[in-house]
């Protein structure tokens, strides 16, 4: 089975015009990568795709890519330069030892963080939707994640990655950090913006 990603809408106008609260930037989308120029695209096209009552950003952290990725993603900031903001490293900071995520995640100016790597991609339009409307719906929950597939280089299903806890179950952040191995799928992750301070 194969699971296609998203294609980009044609431009910005059939993105906006389905926000109808565009008083700030709500949820900030934000791609970190390093030398994906196979897939950024993939990645970027998922998060223009998406669908929402919500003005959006997508920020797009690059660690001085040395393929052709920094083009790729200058190519679409300039088609999407209303939506797409890019942080474009002069140096590699991932080989001084410091975490990227938060990095990118200190210039959002979204309430809200939906994670997105460069070599993965969404394949609902309405995921930033589904999860923003979640939070709002339940003040007391912070983050929210759902289960991804993987795929190999031919979008080839492998399996299907699940969370490690029951359907629509609440678990303390503590929880998070104190399992062993990844806790959700990353491109899964939906939070708001001070988890991440």
């Amino acid at each position: 089975m194969n699971i296609n990603p998203l294609k980009a809408p044609e431009n910005e106008a059939s993105i906006m015009k389905h926000w109808k609260y565009t008083d700030k930037v709500y949820i900030s989308c934000v791609c970190i990568t390093f030398n994906q120029e196979g897939y950024i695209r993939d990645a970027i096209n998922g998060m223009l795709a998406q669908v929402t009552d919500y003005k959006f950003e997508i920020l797009i952290h690059d660690d001085l890519s040395i393929d052709n990725t920094r083009n790729i993603i200058k190519k679409y900031q300039e088609k999407y330069p209303n939506i797409i903001k890019l942080v474009l490293q002069k140096e590699n900071q991932y080989s001084k030892g410091k975490k990227i995520i938060p990095l990118a995640v200190v210039e959002a100016k979204g309430e809200y963080i939906a994670l997105c790597e460069g070599d993965d991609f969404w394949v609902s339009q309405h995921k930033i939707d589904t999860q923003i409307k979640i939070l709002y719906q339940y003040q007391n929950i912070n983050m929210c994640v759902h289960n991804a597939y993987t795929v190999n280089s031919d979008n080839k299903l492998i399996n299907l990655f699940r969370y490690q806890v029951n359907k629509d179950q609440l678990v303390p952040i503590l929880y998070i950090y104190t399992i062993s191995g990844q806790f959700s799928p990353t491109a899964s992750y939906f939070f708001k913006i001070y988890l991440s301070i």
